[in-house]
C-alpha cells in the first residue's frame, strides 16, 4: 500500500524525501560547524592560560539592557586605570598582568594608504596572551614602551597592503599623520575568538606599545582591559579575591556596594559562547523543521549586547567609521530618526513605524518612572512571525 501510494504521488513523495534529507543534512552540518567553532574558541582560551582571567569595565555576558541604571549598571562603571594595573601587578600570586587598549588609525606609506585599521596597544608581555609569530623583525622593548616610542608591528595583511612584496622593517609610515617606524611583521594564529574580535589573519591590523598609544594617539577612552595570569602555584579563585579586594578598597566601595568592575574567568566566556551558539543552533533546528511551503527566515535584531557586542569603544566589534566620527567630531546637519536613543529606535525596528506615530518619541530610558508601551493596535514584527508559525525569542533565548 505504501509503495503504491509513493508510485501514485511521485512528486509529493520526492519532495517529502528531499525535505527529510535536507533537514538531516542541516542538523548534522550545523552540529559540525558549532563543534568546530567551539574547539577553536577553546583553543584560543588555552593559549591565554588555563587560570588567566580578565579585569574589565563592563560585562561580557548577553544582557537585557534597556538603557536604565537598573538593567545596565555597568554603563556607569569607571574605567580600569593605570594605577589599578600597577597595583594588581604587585599582588602576591600574580605572575604577570598584560594591559590592552584598542583603537583605529589611518595608515599610510608613500602612495599607499589603508584607512580605519584596528590596532592593539599592549604592554610588552603581550605575546603571552596573543599567540603570534614575529618574523621578520622583533617585539618592542620595555624601554620603548615606557618612553612611548613611535614603533609599530604590522600583520601580514597590512604589510602586503602597504608595502606589497618589498621589505617593511625599518620603513617610516604614518598613523593619523604621525610618523612610526615598522619594527616587526607578525602572523596571528587563526582562531574563532581572534576572528570574532577582528584580529584574524585576513584583517589588516597592527600592534603598538601601550604608552605610545596613550601619548601619541590619545587611545585611553574606556579604560584598560587587563589579562591577569596567576603564578603556577597560586589558585585562581584566591588571586581573583585579592584583585577584587584591592580594586574595591581603592575605589572606596562599602560592603553593601556592588562591584563597579568585572572579573571574567574563561568559564564565563565559554558560557557566553554556549548561550549564543546554543540559541543559534536551536533556531536552526527549528527552521529546518518548518514546512516546505514556508520560507526559512533567520532574523536577528541585536541591541545593547553589552561590552563585547557594542560600539562603546570596546575591541570585540570593530567600528572604524564610528571611531573616526568620534575622533574628528560630528556635525549634525541631518536627522535620520525621530528619537536618537535606544528604546525609541528599538520600537521603530520592531514595528517599521516612526516613533512619533506610535507615541514612543518621548521615552527616555532611565529618566523617572514613566514607562511607555506600544499602543495595543500596533502589531510588532515578532508577533507577525509568531502568527505565521515561526519561532521567536527575546533576551535569554526563551520562546
Amino acid at each position: 500500500m505504501a509503495i503504491e501510494a509513493i508510485r501514485g504521488n511521485k512528486v509529493r513523495a520526492g519532495l517529502t524525501i528531499a525535505g527529510v534529507a535536507i533537514g538531516v543534512f542541516v542538523v548534522v552540518a550545523m552540529g559540525a560547524v558549532v563543534n568546530g567553532i567551539r574547539s577553536s574558541f577553546q583553543s584560543d582560551l588555552e593559549q591565554i592560560g588555563a587560570t588567566s582571567f580578565f579585569v574589565q569595565r563592563r560585562s561580557n555576558g548577553i544582557s537585557g539592557c534597556d538603557g536604565t541604571d537598573e538593567k545596565c549598571p555597568d554603563r556607569r562603571n569607571p574605567p580600569i586605570s593605570f594605577e589599578e594595573w600597577n597595583l594588581i601587578k604587585r599582588l602576591p600570586g600574580v605572575e604577570t598582568v598584560i594591559a590592552t587598549l584598542g583603537g583605529s588609525a589611518n595608515f599610510a606609506y608613500k602612495n599607499s594608504r589603508v584607512d580605519n585599521v584596528g590596532y592593539d596597544a599592549y604592554s610588552v608581555d603581550w605575546p603571552k596572551v596573543n599567540a603570534s609569530d614575529i618574523a621578520p623583525g622583533r617585539n618592542f622593548t620595555r624601554t620603548e614602551d615606557a618612553a612611548g616610542s613611535p614603533v609599530v608591528l604590522v600583520n601580514d595583511t597590512l604589510k602586503a597592503q602597504l608595502f606589497g612584496q618589498s621589505e617593511a622593517i625599518g620603513k617610516q609610515i604614518t598613523l593619523n599623520g604621525q610618523s612610526f617606524t615598522v619594527i616587526g611583521v607578525y602572523s596571528p594564529k587563526a582562531g574563532f575568538l581572534r576572528s570574532l574580535e577582528g584580529k584574524g589573519p585576513d584583517t589588516p591590523r597592527a600592534i603598538i606599545p601601550l604608552q605610545t598609544a596613550v601619548r601619541q594617539l590619545q587611545a585611553f577612552r574606556s579604560g584598560l582591559q587587563l589579562t591577569v595570569r596567576p603564578l603556577p602555584t597560586a589558585r585562581q579563585d584566591e588571586v581573583m579575591d585579592e584583585v577584587t579586594a584591592m580594586i574595591r578598597s581603592r575605589r572606596g566601595l562599602k560592603p553593601g556596594d556592588r562591584d563597579n568592575f568585572y572579573l571574567v574567568e574563561q568559564d564565563r566566556l565559554l558560557d557566553t559562547f554556549n548561550q549564543l551558539f546554543g540559541a543559534i543552533f536551536a533556531v536552526g533546528l527549528a527552521l529546518s523543521a518548518v514546512a516546505a511551503d514556508r520560507p526559512n527566515i533567520l532574523w536577528f535584531v541585536v541591541d545593547d549586547m553589552s561590552a563585547n557586542f557594542s560600539c562603546y569603544g570596546e575591541k570585540a566589534v570593530a567600528t572604524p567609521n564610528v571611531d573616526r566620527l568620534a575622533r574628528e567630531g560630528i556635525r549634525f546637519s541631518r536627522a535620520y530618526v525621530t528619537a536618537p536613543v535606544c528604546s525609541p529606535c528599538r520600537s521603530a525596528l520592531v514595528t517599521g513605524m516612526y516613533q512619533t506615530t506610535i507615541g514612543a518619541h518621548h521615552h527616555r530610558s532611565g529618566r523617572g518612572e514613566l514607562k511607555i508601551n506600544l499602543p495595543p493596535e500596533v502589531t510588532p514584527t515578532p508577533k507577525l512571525f509568531q502568527q505565521a508559525g515561526y519561532f521567536t525569542c527575546i533576551g535569554s533565548g526563551l520562546p
